[in-house]
């Protein structure tokens, strides 16, 4: 037993000496840190920042997830930083974890070399879970965990679970997939119990209760949902279903419909042949069906990536007997070449919005927060409109916007209260020194304020999914140019 638990250890110190798989993380380090650095974080990471700076623990784990509708993970994870450093310290913790993740692939995973260069460059584990620091960053570290302690999962059951626990407690998309792992890691277990002593089989049966437990205290803390910004209707028709299927396949394969569906049709060939193929099923059927009757975003689809890439590494590494022995080096190529046409269109897009954000704004956060510092702007004087519009708000020690929370000492959104009606007769009567309005460009001016116009985008692969301009109104008396404006 010793020997095999020792495997993973071995292959990892061996990786870690080849000096070109070395290189390639060291690559991905800097090159993430350069697009990092001049990341402007938008309105869902900055919600993240403020809700650890302000929120009490109580507020944090019994109150905020009703709204938010994830675990509080990220949240607790952000409250040292957010107490003792400043905002800039995000990007480098989710380039911190993200980095990680790649050492843990490339250095433990038992795909060839190629497979081990490309892939940490591939869109969602370069730029959307490490350069845009949210709770995803998350994603790849642990569910490549799990791929390197799953084939040790009965030997090592605490740690295992453990692992399937920080999953579950990442993100709620994360709980949905590691329903598939906790189902058939009880089946494997009943399987299985003929060649574990009784005591082994009881151990592990204890340790699952782990990611159970902390799957209940997950539903205890999001429902109910107390959420306005999302829709509240249920979609229970098979238009929808085949849109947001099409949508799955295509955001997290090639973009491509034929192909894409191509792939995934030769892959799960290959995982019925190595006995994964269950396994991916439990894992996905979930958050698909999320996505289809309730809610997705685009973002949401790395996590789909990643359980193909699980389930391909554990298809990789699986000593168990194939149904067709013969047919399995060619399919094994065939699927290789598979990766490597996924691969090829990720990291395309992983350069286009790397391009694009380090050339362009990704939010005009911090260029409002340095116009309202230049301008000399006051704490409480600052009407802002619209949720993006936070973005602005952890470049101050204060609080700044006075129509947001304004019985509480707060800054960050809470989007269980009720609609805010927007009366701007009402604002400029009460002489605001700005106004900040999120999600547009405005041309209207008002009497005794200057105009100032910001651009920001929400780059997605090769294209903008959604703006992020701003429009910032500073009374006459106060504006002072700023070389920022656009």
């Amino acid at each position: 037993m010793q020997q095999r638990l020792g495997s993973n250890e071995t292959s990892g110190a061996s990786a870690a000496r080849d000096p070109v798989l070395t290189t390639a993380v060291v690559a991905f380090t800097l090159l993430a840190f350069l697009v990092g650095s001049v990341h402007e974080p938008w309105a869902d990471e900055a919600q993240a920042w403020l809700i650890a700076r302000d929120a009490t623990l109580h507020n944090l784990l019994f109150q905020l997830p009703h709204a938010e509708m994830n675990p509080s993970l990220w949240h607790l994870m952000l409250i040292l930083p957010s107490t003792y450093l400043s905002y800039e310290t995000l990007r480098y913790i989710a380039l911190f974890f993200g980095t990680l993740g790649v050492l843990l692939f490339v250095y433990y995973s038992p795909f060839p070399k190629p497979v081990k260069i490309i892939l940490p460059f591939t869109y969602f584990v370069f730029f959307q879970y490490t350069v845009v620091a949210r709770s995803y960053c998350l994603f790849a570290l642990v569910i490549f965990a799990i791929a390197i302690l799953y084939k040790h999962r009965f030997e090592r059951p605490f740690t295992y679970s453990v692992l399937i626990a920080l999953l579950v407690y990442t993100h709620s998309f994360g709980a949905l997939a590691s329903t598939g792992l906790i189902g058939m890691y009880v089946l494997d277990l009943l399987r299985e119990k003929r060649f574990l002593s009784k005591q082994a089989v009881i151990r592990n049966l204890a340790c699952i209760s782990i990611p159970l437990s902390v799957g209940c205290f997950l539903l205890y803390q999001v429902f109910p949902i107390r959420q306005r910004t999302l829709s509240t209707r249920w979609y229970f028709d098979l238009d929808h279903t085949l849109y947001v299927l099409k949508l799955s396949l295509n955001e997290s394969f090639t973009g491509i419909t034929v192909l894409s569906l191509l792939i995934l049709l030769i892959s799960m060939f290959w995982f019925w042949q190595r006995r994964v193929l269950l396994l991916y099923v439990a894992m996905v059927t979930p958050v698909v069906t999320v996505f289809s009757i309730k809610f997705y975003n685009y973002w949401h689809m790395g996590l789909l990536f990643l359980l193909w890439v699980l389930a391909l590494w554990i298809s990789f590494e699986s000593k168990t007997k194939s149904r067709v022995p013969s047919i399995v080096p060619y399919t094994r190529k065939i699927v290789l070449g598979c990766m490597y046409v996924v691969f090829g269109f990720h990291v395309y897009w992983s350069a286009a919005a790397s391009y694009a954000d380090y050339k362009g704004s990704y939010s005009c956060g911090r260029d409002v927060a340095q116009l309202l510092k230049h301008s000399g702007i006051k704490e409480r004087r600052v009407y802002a409109k619209n949720f993006w519009s936070i973005a602005a708000l952890p470049y101050f020690e204060g609080k700044m916007f006075y129509n947001i929370n304004p019985e509480f000492d707060f800054g960050y959104w809470t989007f269980f209260e009720p609609d805010r009606v927007d009366d701007m007769n009402m604002v400029l009567a009460s002489r605001p020194d700005a106004i900040v309005i999120a999600r547009q460009h405005s041309a209207i001016d008002f009497d005794g304020y200057v105009r100032h116009n910001f651009n920001g985008s929400v780059f997605w692969k090769d294209r903008i999914n959604e703006s992020n301009h701003c429009t910032v109104y500073i009374r006459e008396d106060l504006d002072q140019e700023t070389p920022k404006e656009q």
